[in-house]
């Protein structure tokens, strides 16, 4: 008895069946030991670098007012006393346009588009000096700017987006831990 191996390849072109047999042939792999099917035609894997909606942390965003590209770090909720509470983003404050201040930067995923649009920057903690921070030095805690991340996109809090091949049509995410330890909900878009 041989051993039969499977290859999930086929063509959506089945004008290519002949060129196949033959290269095969050239091979010394014998035709009738192959299954040529068709399928479905190839759909390319979305990157970090594109449009990925629902919107994941890990994926690229774009501070239109520095002309910088970052990865949004991740999605958050923030309470403000005066504002109420509010979906946030964080990316690094070294993408932004003013270190130490927020000015409101204008955030898009993945790129500049107005249905690409994320929010304003909210938060970008000011340098200190003294203390803890050597003399003639300018020092912070974090390399951390908030952004407002309005409801115009749909923000999958909980959730790392991570390049996989075979994944098709989203990339593929990882589940995050909150500081207690519990597993945080998986969204009922994720896709995978």
């Amino acid at each position: 008895m041989r051993e039969r191996t499977d290859y999930g390849s086929g063509f959506d072109d089945m004008a290519l069946q002949g060129k196949v047999e033959e290269e095969l042939k050239a091979l010394g792999i014998p035709t009738e030991g192959v299954i040529i099917e068709k399928s479905a035609p190839f759909v390319e894997d979305l990157t970090l670098q594109d449009a990925v909606r629902p919107v994941d942390a890990g994926v690229q965003i774009h501070d239109y007012d520095a002309g910088t590209v970052c990865s949004l770090g991740f999605i958050t909720q923030v309470t403000d006393p005066e504002l109420g509470t509010f979906p946030g983003v964080v990316t690094a404050h070294h993408c932004t346009r003013t270190r130490g201040a927020a000015d409101g930067d204008r955030f898009y995923q993945p790129s500049y588009s107005t249905s690409n649009y994320v929010g304003p920057e909210y938060l970008d903690s000011p340098f200190f000096t003294g203390g803890s921070c050597p003399p003639g030095s300018q020092c912070r805690y974090s390399d951390a700017a908030l952004a407002y991340a309005f409801n115009v996109l749909h923000f999958n809090r909980g959730y790392i987006a991570r390049t996989n091949s075979g994944i098709k049509h989203r990339p593929k995410q990882s589940k995050i831990q909150d500081h207690s330890g519990r597993r945080l909900p998986k969204s009922r878009r994720s896709g995978v």
